[in-house]
């Protein structure tokens, strides 16, 4: 919504702050984060990603005004399968949950600034440790163009790289190991 000339003002010690409308709604306040985070320069699929995260929270929690919501409010969506399911009914990863909670944790912290509630009710959420990604290997396809890459050595560097890595495709060794071998190290016999 634009503030237009109805809009109340109080002035404090910090200068005009919006007087809030007890009967906010958070789908009305994601509308004008939504605008401001667009003016801020955030891409499309940002802004599509807040929509859809708080669009959630809205649905959770109804007609209820922003102004009323606390921290238990928050709590109990996000461990709603509102928040925890797809919409296929899978379980979300981690990382899209972490994604849920700062998406909520930003606009909240909008609204505050905004001044349309005085208190961040996810002033707790904190994002959930997750695991490192297991590392994933080269397929078929990958391996076959990096091996047809190297076959093009031709300097002696080159020829020493491709050596590394085709020492380190064959083996399985990690970098730092296979950059510590030494020529005597080399068993021919063995």
């Amino acid at each position: 919504r634009e503030i237009d000339a109805g809009d109340r003002f109080a002035f404090g010690r910090a200068g005009p702050s919006r007087v809030v409308e007890a009967n906010m709604k958070v789908i009305d306040v994601l509308e004008i984060y939504a605008t401001q985070i667009e003016a801020d320069g955030r891409s499309r699929h940002t802004i599509g990603q807040a929509r859809r995260h708080v669009g959630l929270l809205a649905r959770f929690v109804g007609d209820r005004s922003i102004a009323e919501l606390g921290p238990e409010d928050v709590a109990r969506f996000l461990v709603s399968a509102m928040a925890m399911r797809t919409s296929g009914g899978r379980v979300k990863r981690p990382g899209s949950m972490n994604a849920l909670r700062s998406s909520v944790r930003c606009f909240f912290a909008f609204a505050v600034a905004a001044g349309f509630t005085t208190i961040d009710p996810a002033r707790l959420v904190r994002r959930a440790r997750s695991p490192a990604p297991e590392p994933r290997g080269l397929n078929d396809g990958e391996l076959e163009r990096l091996v047809a890459a190297l076959a093009t050595a031709s300097t002696a560097a080159e020829r020493r790289d491709r050596a590394l890595f085709m020492t380190m495709l064959g083996t399985g060794i990690r970098l730092g190991s296979a950059v510590a071998l030494d020529v005597r190290d080399l068993d021919l016999e063995a």
